[in-house]
């Protein structure tokens, strides 16, 4: 539960220092195959593997994996803030 900004500031603060990932761009191309895929664990990993294939909304997220509202949200941002996803209009994410 988030009582204060600096709730949010002391759960971003880790992600936050580390140095922002290397965007692959939208599409692929380069070395064909899939690139290695980043360590992730729990809602994260379950997340970006969501989005290996397609570009996909929030809502196709919150069926597929079957997590609540709130944790694929967290998900979202956590992944974004890595770097490794992007959102885009309309609530679509995809693979950075």
């Amino acid at each position: 539960m988030v009582e204060s900004a600096e709730d949010i500031i002391a759960q971003l603060s880790p992600v936050m220092d580390r140095p922002p990932e290397p965007a692959r761009g939208r599409g692929g191309g380069g070395e064909g195959g899939d690139a290695a895929e980043p360590f992730l664990a729990g809602d994260e990993a379950k997340i970006f593997g969501l989005l290996s294939e397609d570009d996909k909304q929030i809502e196709q997220l919150i069926t597929e994996s079957r997590l609540g509202a709130a944790e694929v949200s967290g998900a979202l941002m956590a992944l974004e803030l890595k770097g490794l996803i992007r959102q885009y209009p309309g609530k679509v994410f995809a693979r950075a």
